[in-house]
């Protein structure tokens, strides 16, 4: 899916859904694991990033849009494969 704004992404997101894109030929995801939310770069296989708690999506929401990929911020120009 792509998304058309950063509102549409936030809403899958307080829903529950994982969220994996692409960008500048790198994979990355937003995903649960052990109840914990992570965001990370799965073709690099760098460090996942802690986002937040499961049950706390306003953090969540929150903390995906404050991380960046080069100078753009997450939210932006970002799609589900």
């Amino acid at each position: 899916m792509r998304y058309q704004n950063y509102a549409q992404l936030a809403t899958d997101l307080r829903i529950g859904h994982e969220i994996e894109f692409g960008y500048l030929g790198k994979h990355y995801s937003i995903t649960d694991h052990h109840s914990k939310w992570w965001f990370s770069c799965d073709t690099d296989g760098g460090d996942e990033v802690f986002l937040s708690e499961f049950q706390d999506k306003d953090t969540l929401v929150k903390a995906v849009a404050a991380q960046k990929l080069g100078t753009l911020r997450v939210h932006v120009h970002r799609y589900t494969m």
